[in-house]
Formats: C-alpha cells, structure tokens, sequence
C-alpha cells in the first residue's frame, strides 16, 4: 500500500464499482489501514477539489468580517453546534487555555417538524448575511462530505461483515458537523497556549479536506 508521510493512501474509486476485485481491494486496503493507524489518506473520494477551494475563498471573506457581524451568529443554545464560535474560547479536554482559533459550525437543515428541530436539538445554521455566498458554498460542501462520509461508512460496514447499510442507518438526521477553522495571526501568546491542542475526535467519523497550510500532526499507536 502506498503512503503519504507514512499515513496509507487508499483510491477509495474502487469502491464504487457493484462487485469486483478492485472494490474489495479498496475495502481491504481502508480495513486494515483504520485497524492499524485510526487514520487514511483518501483520493477518488468524488469531492470537488474546487468547492473545497470555493469554500476556503469564501471562509476568508467571513471571517475577516467585523466581531460584531461574527457574534451575531454565534448560538450558545445549541452548545455551538451551529454558527460561529470565537477566538480563544475553546479548550481541549484537560486543557488550562483555550485554543488559538475561531471557527464556523454547519450543519444539516431538518424541516420545522422534524422532531430534533422541535425539542431544539439540533437547532438551525447561522450565517453572515453580509456574504450570502458562504451559506450557498458551505451547504454544498456540507452534501459532498456528507455523501463521502456515507459511503466511507458503507466501506467500513462492508469490510466487517456487517450488513449492508447498517452504520448509515445509525447515522441518519445525526447532528453532523462541518467545522470550517480559521487560525489567526498572533501577538502575544497566552502561557499554554496553542493553535489546537491535542485530541481525541468524539464522533463517530471526521473527513478532513486537505488545508491550506500545515500543522496538523497525527499520534500513532507507537506513539510516534
């Protein structure tokens, strides 16, 4: 199997194929890279390169917005699972200072009656009405990460023998999250401070599109 950085490099295209040699290839070669590493680089994924782009363009223009265009659309109601959350405000667990970025929260948008929406669950996105193509672009990037991440999960389901459909049937009207960080530049730096410190995801799946500049360190088993 081929590696970028020592992290395994699957086509997930194979997977699309009904039946087959290369589909089961790929499920075999996603299997045992979660098994072994908790993480895989991923192309053939069918997400657009350029909404990715469109989408970075777009964050730029929000958040170099006022803070007080920003703050309007934070929702604490919803324990920021929607809309914007300010610059050093977040901690990871077992941290003393918060982390060094600001981010924007989408989500899913579930009709009026739909029972999460009614009981406030999962409450609904916000976004900057000074640049409504951020709402139109991280929409979109919403559905293609969505439909990526299901079909990841048909992957995984697949190569455990489970049965066909059963993690996306778990996952259904899920409060799924797209974050979209934006890191700042920095004066002074609070004592233990960094850009984001280090953590154990808490859901279920994370789809990481490639970002626009490096940082990000993965732990493996090893501890390396």
């Amino acid at each position: 199997m081929s590696t970028v950085k020592g992290i395994p490099l699957v086509d997930f295209a194979g997977f699309e194929q009904s039946a087959g040699p290369r589909r089961a290839a790929t499920v075999a070669a996603l299997g045992s890279a979660l098994e072994a590493h908790g993480f895989v680089a991923v192309t053939g994924h069918g997400v657009d390169p350029s909404l990715v782009d469109e989408a970075y363009d777009v964050a730029a223009e929000v958040f170099a917005l006022p803070a007080e265009a920003k703050q309007a659309c934070e929702s604490p109601e919803t324990a920021r699972q929607r809309g914007y959350t300010p610059y050093y405000l977040e901690k990871a667990k077992d941290r003393a200072a918060p982390d060094l970025k600001e981010f924007w929260h989408v989500g899913q948008d579930l009709p009026a009656d739909h029972p999460y929406a009614v009981s406030g669950q999962m409450g609904p996105n916000r976004f900057p009405a000074e640049v409504p193509r951020f709402a139109t672009v991280m929409r979109g990037l919403f559905a293609a990460q969505q439909r990526f991440a299901n079909r990841l999960l048909e992957a995984i389901s697949e190569h455990l023998g489970a049965p066909a459909g059963l993690f996306a049937s778990m996952v259904k009207d899920g409060n799924h999250v797209l974050r979209v960080i934006h890191y700042p530049d920095v004066g002074e730096v609070p004592v233990g401070a960094v850009r984001a410190a280090a953590h154990e995801d808490i859901n279920l799946l994370t789809v990481l599109p490639a970002a626009t500049r490096p940082g990000l360190e993965l732990l493996d088993k090893s501890g390396e």
